[in-house]
């Protein structure tokens, strides 16, 4: 009970944080009357295309827009129907906070296309994203416009198993959402009985703790035969994010 007590606050403690003021449609300002248009529902991913702009080596960031799409396209007829758009509406997208912690390039930062192409490959680790795209909007001046597409997964699922063989009944069931609320943050519950033993297991996942770059996962399991509990945190290393030195994690089982 007390592992449960202290996941619970850990997840509304985390909560908070990211439900503070979230950034507009960009960060900084805009200088150049570049008109944006944003991707639509429609946009069309592909991984590691080429820029289609010559941005000159003295570059820097300017404005980041973020572009959240959701998990259904309703501007295909084809995915335009009540439950699509049910899901649709039902789905909290990832946070644009939430996202913005994730990059690895600032506004006035030097334009570099491998943090690009890093970007984009580490918010789709995150398995909450069907897609992610970074991509230039072109140069204005010594600047460049920054467009961050994500394009969200339906998280929640649920699990139900029922089965009796040779008299035994055996069951489970529970629930796990990969991005509570919006918050990019796991969570899981789960209990079953087989022949051997009843069993229950908490799961948590944080990959940006308190909007850091700190990941943390704890585990909790009691069983009939006993109990197990693991917390992990860690910090990995990025590829070309400069404040980060290298990899520390820590492991505490019980």
């Amino acid at each position: 009970m007390k592992i449960i007590a202290l996941y619970c606050i850990l997840m509304i403690v985390t909560a908070q944080v990211s439900f503070a003021a979230e950034p507009e449609l960009g960060i900084g300002a805009a200088k150049c009357g570049l008109g944006f248009e944003p991707a639509n529902s429609s946009y069309q991913f592909v991984q590691e295309q080429s820029s289609k702009y010559n941005i000159t080596g003295s570059a820097k960031i300017g404005e980041i827009h973020f572009t959240r799409l959701p998990i259904f396209d309703e501007i295909d007829p084809d995915e335009n129907n009540a439950l699509f758009r049910w899901a649709n509406r039902m789905h909290i997208l990832t946070h644009k906070d939430v996202i913005s912690r994730q990059i690895l390039f600032a506004r006035g930062e030097l334009y570099n296309d491998k943090l690009m192409e890093e970007t984009g490959r580490l918010l789709r680790k995150q398995g909450y994203f069907y897609d992610v795209d970074v991509r230039p909007l072109g140069q204005c001046g010594d600047e460049v416009g920054i467009e961050v597409i994500t394009k969200d997964n339906w998280s929640l699922t649920p699990n139900l198993s029922l089965d009796r063989s040779g008299g035994d009944n055996t069951y489970g069931f529970g629930i796990r959402d990969s991005n509570i609320l919006g918050l990019g943050k796991q969570f899981e519950i789960a209990s079953s009985k087989d022949a051997a033993r009843r069993s229950q297991t908490l799961i948590y996942e944080d990959n940006n703790v308190l909007g850091s770059r700190v990941r943390t996962r704890g585990k909790f399991i009691n069983s009939d035969d006993g109990s197990n509990q693991l917390f992990e945190l860690s910090l990995p290393f990025f590829p070309g994010f400069k404040t980060v030195l290298g990899f520390i994690t820590g492991t505490w089982r019980a």
